[in-house]
């Protein structure tokens, strides 16, 4: 695989699964997923060690940040009217 050019691993991808997530929900998918994973790259390569025995509440914290964002940001649907 060319690393240099992305589109070689999405030739990969099975052809039912492009377009299949409406733009805004594919942003939405990889802001939570960047976010996710870079606080996981944090803290397995100890980049969080001087923050001593808080990184579990401050990497639970940011979780629970992330999640709640994501929830504002989904629009939710009008009731249907009686």
């Amino acid at each position: 695989m060319d690393r240099l050019h992305p589109g070689a691993y999405l030739d990969q991808l099975p052809h039912y699964g492009l377009g299949c997530l409406p733009p805004p929900v594919t942003a939405l998918l990889l802001i939570a997923w960047g976010h996710l994973h870079g606080l996981v790259a944090l803290e397995v390569f100890r980049h969080t060690s001087f923050l001593g025995a808080h990184h579990t509440e401050i990497f639970r914290t940011a979780m629970r940040n992330l999640l709640e964002d994501i929830h504002r940001r989904i629009a939710v649907a009008p009731a249907p009217r009686p």
